[in-house]
């Protein structure tokens, strides 16, 4: 099948997301009530818009999930734990970085 994005660059619809993530859209509204996708627009769920980036954080939870063994009410924590170890690396990278800049003075 054939995905084409709705007009807007960079937004799905419902169903535009649920075929491009390989998901049905009862996984969707799911993932809706964890806030694990959350709708850019649109109150029901025939007019939810959603973002590009959406996808990926579908793919991600459904991986940790079927992996991991989860319900999909633990899969908002692990996400966050997730990203903040990916903040924390990035920050220690930086201050490695910095730290030897530094060190290249002495």
């Amino acid at each position: 099948m054939h995905i084409m994005v709705s007009q807007q660059d960079n937004i799905f619809t419902s169903e535009e997301l649920c075929v491009s993530s390989d998901i049905s859209k009862t996984t969707l509204y799911e993932l809706v009530e964890h806030d694990i996708a959350t709708p850019i627009e649109g109150k029901h769920a025939d007019k939810w818009l959603f973002s590009v980036a959406t996808v990926t954080q579908i793919k991600k939870a459904v991986r940790i999930k079927y992996d991991l063994s989860l319900e999909w009410s633990a899969i908002p924590l692990v996400l966050q734990l997730i990203n903040e170890r990916d903040e924390l690396s990035d920050e220690n990278n930086m201050l490695k970085q910095r730290l030897s800049q530094f060190n290249h003075f002495e």
